[in-house]
């Protein structure tokens, strides 16, 4: 297991990719090297499972994913959860509290990180929390995430949109997220205008980027909410 786990952390791509056919030709023991891969003492050993596990498992993947995503290190769980929700959104929805403690994170991309996983899952609970992010937070960028995914949870689409459409400069990093994850015709072609036309070159990459991202899953609210405005 020493070989393997050295493979993963200090392996050329050669290697990594041989592993991964190795593991993918025996799914038996592909679960007794990912369970004990699960556990090394590195965390981009541990960081690597999650990829892993969903490429050599599919969905049988979810159990690794699930436990990873209480990793101790908060990379790791986070590239665990961003599997876990892209493979099984229901399954990331049983962790919603371990993403809410996040939201408290002194690390603000940790907590940023956060806020789109909630917003992704719908999750309106976590409305409070965020609000108090987009008032009190001693990051600008902070706050401005904050305020969008307030929009995305209050189903304010029609205002996201707007924004994108006026060029609301400042905030269209968030903005063309916010509004890929809404999903629908107008949020797509509000944010294919922006990636055309915006006046300035920032904006538009912001939106490019957003549209050369594969799909988002995303759950329905799981509160009490307006209806969606596309």
């Amino acid at each position: 297991m020493d070989d393997v786990a050295s493979v993963v952390a200090q392996g050329s791509s050669a290697e990594v990719s041989r592993l991964l056919r190795s593991l993918s030709a025996d799914p038996s023991k592909a679960r007794k090297v990912l369970a004990d891969l699960s556990s090394d003492s590195r965390a981009e050993v541990r960081g690597w499972v999650p990829f892993a596990a969903r490429k050599v498992l599919g969905r049988q993947a979810v159990p690794y994913l699930v436990a990873l995503a209480r990793d101790r290190n908060p990379g790791v769980s986070d590239v665990a959860l961003e599997e876990l929700l892209d493979l099984e959104p229901e399954a990331a929805k049983t962790l919603i509290k371990l993403i809410r403690a996040k939201l408290r994170s002194k690390d603000p991309q940790e907590s940023i990180f956060a806020m789109w996983t909630l917003a992704q899952l719908g999750d309106r609970d976590s409305i409070d929390a965020i609000r108090r992010l987009s008032e009190l937070s001693e990051f600008p960028f902070q706050r401005r995430a904050a305020e969008v995914v307030l929009l995305l949870l209050d189903a304010k689409i029609d205002g996201i949109l707007g924004r994108i459409r006026q060029h609301d400069h400042e905030y269209m990093r968030d903005l063309a997220h916010a509004a890929m994850l809404a999903g629908g015709h107008e949020a797509l072609e509000a944010v294919k205008e922006c990636a055309e036309n915006a006046p300035d070159a920032d904006c538009r990459h912001y939106c490019q980027w957003n549209l050369s991202q594969p799909p988002v899953r995303r759950v329905a609210s799981s509160g009490p909410a307006g209806s969606r405005k596309i």
